[in-house]
């Protein structure tokens, strides 16, 4: 009876070691294929890297997308001129018709050059103001006249002194100047009399 009970035992022993070293030979089998094949993985690339070599299709940007509207603080105008402006603008056109080119809102320092290019006081008196139309030739875009459309805003003191530095620049360099008060309406014919000078019959 004790013979058969010792050699239960030694064969249960040796069942668990012949197990033991069965578990201990797989995972040493596994660890090195795990090792293998991260050796042969390429190393992985950083977003910068991806990014930079990636070929397939790219989502562009639609127009009106880089700020999202309900954040963004611009809007599109409705109008590059104020109503007044636009309707003294119609008139002016039929007028001109296709004779000459009508330039909207156009910088002083872009009709009439300062002489010497270190006279900054001079171009500093020019730099920030604006005319609000400009006739041009056509070919060339060469500026022919200017007109200024006065509001009652122009009665201010501030306004006279910076309407009056636009008229002393604008007569100094021969550029005439024109300016029309503003009105309910305009009639072409008036305004046609007024440009005859510079622009000849129109």
């Amino acid at each position: 009876m004790w013979l058969h009970t010792d050699q239960a035992t030694r064969a249960f022993m040796f069942i668990v070691v012949t197990l033991l070293v069965i578990v201990g030979l797989v995972g040493f089998l596994t660890q090195r294929d795990m090792e293998r094949r991260k050796k042969e993985r390429p190393p992985k690339k950083s977003e910068e890297e991806e990014s930079a070599y990636y070929d397939g299709p790219q989502e562009e940007p639609q127009a009106g997308e880089v700020l999202k509207e309900d954040s963004s603080p611009y809007e599109k105008a409705d109008s590059l001129l104020t109503p007044t402006e636009s309707k003294f603008h119609y008139v002016l056109g039929l007028v001109i018709q296709d004779k000459y080119v009508i330039q909207l809102k156009v910088g002083i320092k872009d009709v009439v050059k300062v002489k010497s290019k270190d006279d900054m006081s001079s171009f500093n008196r020019i730099a920030k103001k604006h005319l609000d139309f400009v006739i041009c030739s056509r070919r060339h875009l060469k500026p022919l006249c200017a007109i200024e459309l006065d509001d009652y805003t122009h009665k201010w003191r501030s306004s006279k002194k910076r309407d009056a530095v636009k008229d002393e620049v604008m007569r100094s360099a021969g550029v005439p100047l024109y300016r029309f008060k503003v009105r309910p309406y305009y009639e072409q014919e008036m305004i046609r009399e007024r440009l005859r000078e510079s622009l000849g019959d129109l």
